[in-house]
């Protein structure tokens, strides 16, 4: 693979903010929109755990924050999301 194939793959057009793994399943945060939704996310999740005392209620609020990720993510996603294996065409 080449070094400008790599650097082509983690530009994304203006609006999206994550690019699909190169392989695999999943998505990488490139902008500061991104890594401070993915950030947030995590923050929140480890209050949940940290904070919220019944189990039930941090399973729920741990999904829900999953979910709610999730939806982000695949609409902030160039390419959207999906199985990949390699460089982006």
């Amino acid at each position: 693979m080449k070094t400008r194939d790599l650097v082509d793959h983690y530009r994304v057009a203006k609006g999206y903010w994550f690019v699909p793994h190169m392989f695999g399943f999943g998505v990488t945060p490139v902008t500061w929109q991104g890594w401070l939704v993915t950030i947030g996310f995590a923050a929140l999740l480890v209050a949940d755990v940290r904070f919220v005392s019944d189990q039930i209620a941090q399973i729920g609020i741990g999904v829900a924050l999953f979910a709610l990720f999730t939806m982000v993510a695949i609409r902030k996603t160039e390419g959207g999301l999906g199985w990949h294996w390699g460089v982006r065409k």
